[in-house]
């Protein structure tokens, strides 16, 4: 088989979804460069039988190449882009190299473009704030459908009516693999359903960080006037109580105010 797969088929899965009537489409894939002339006035067509908004394409940062550390922004062909939307699938890196935050908006050449995450939630802001991914939510609580059998018409239109369905690759030989701090090495399309799914259910809310400082000084206070005055035996009882109070605090901050 060759790759990238020629544009007839992802012409083909648009129509089969089209008429599956879903709430939202998106794509993760570079439709920037154009190929067969053909494919690709079929692949236009097909995304014109979806209604404004009701599909997302992806724009991709990266390097302009050489050592000046500047990247460039790519974007579909104007041809693709008349009834869509389009939204970043840039992740920022936290400093160990793993992602555990999605922007609801980056801002390119003063101009505010959403995240794919907040397009695909339906939940864009004005503002480059960032909301942490939850990572509680399990990628394997989302339905996976093959290329092959929506290509083949053995996908159910009712599986797809009003859903939100994104398209990209999860083989690990493709090479879009992102690191995350809970699951492994996961593909950029999980990644960014995890992401939508956490702007869409209830956000997640970083504590200050004054407040991580204030907390850990009366903890080591605490402790330091605890077990200067007790045996080993005491201060051993101490910690396990501590420790089983902390994880409690910590699941209802989560299951009550995340």
């Amino acid at each position: 088989k060759r790759w990238p797969w020629p544009r007839r088929y992802h012409a083909r899965a648009l129509e089969q979804l089209a008429a599956a009537q879903p709430k939202r489409v998106f794509i993760d894939i570079d439709f920037s460069s154009r190929a067969d002339p053909t494919d690709d006035a079929l692949l236009a067509a097909a995304m014109r039988r979806f209604a404004p908004g009701q599909l997302i394409l992806p724009i991709f940062m990266q390097p302009s190449g050489g050592a000046s550390g500047e990247w460039s922004r790519t974007r579909p062909f104007p041809e693709l882009t008349s009834g869509a939307s389009l939204a970043s699938v840039v992740f920022d890196q936290s400093s160990d190299g793993l992602i555990r935050t999605a922007r609801w908006m980056w801002e390119f050449d003063g101009v505010g473009t959403p995240s794919a995450a907040a397009a695909i939630a339906g939940s864009a802001r004005e503002s480059s704030a960032v909301t942490p991914i939850d990572y509680s939510i399990s990628p394997a609580s989302f339905d996976y459908v093959s290329f092959v059998d929506l290509l083949a018409g053995r996908v159910e239109p009712s599986d797809l009516r009003g859903r939100t369905v994104l398209i990209g690759a999860t083989a690990l030989e493709l090479g879009d693999m992102l690191p995350t701090p809970v699951h492994a090495m996961q593909p950029g399309i999980v990644v960014q359903a995890l992401a939508a799914q956490s702007m869409r259910e209830r956000p997640l809310r970083l504590l200050p960080e004054w407040l991580n400082y204030l907390v850990l000084t009366l903890i080591a206070t605490s402790a330091a006037l605890t077990f200067s005055r007790n045996g080993w035996r005491a201060n051993l009882i101490v910690v396990s109580l501590a420790a089983t109070r902390l994880a409690l605090i910590d699941l209802y901050l989560y299951a009550g105010r995340p």
